[in-house]
């Protein structure tokens, strides 16, 4: 069983069955056993999934008709579907 990280020096952690531990060959020490690392993979989901769980984009408001304003990404500012105007 592979795949695990050191936690200091980052390099790869090998499960020993006789001990029940992870071993790194390169600090040689052992590490107790606990949650499996996450993989780059993992994080990488999570991060995208986060993007999509933020909260929705705040809403404003026409200072002329108090229509609600669009954002317009292209020129990088709101503009009122009501007065037909950019704010």
């Amino acid at each position: 069983m592979q795949g695990a990280a050191c936690p200091t020096c980052a390099g790869p952690l090998v499960w020993n069955q006789a001990y029940n531990q992870w071993y790194c060959n390169n600090c040689r020490i052992y590490i107790p056993p606990g949650p499996q690392p996450r993989s780059e993979i993992d994080r990488f989901v999570d991060e995208i999934d986060s993007l999509f769980d933020s909260k929705p984009p705040p809403v404003y408001y026409c200072q002329r008709c108090n229509a609600p304003l669009s954002w317009v990404a292209q020129y990088g500012r709101w503009y009122c579907n009501n007065c037909r105007n950019y704010v």
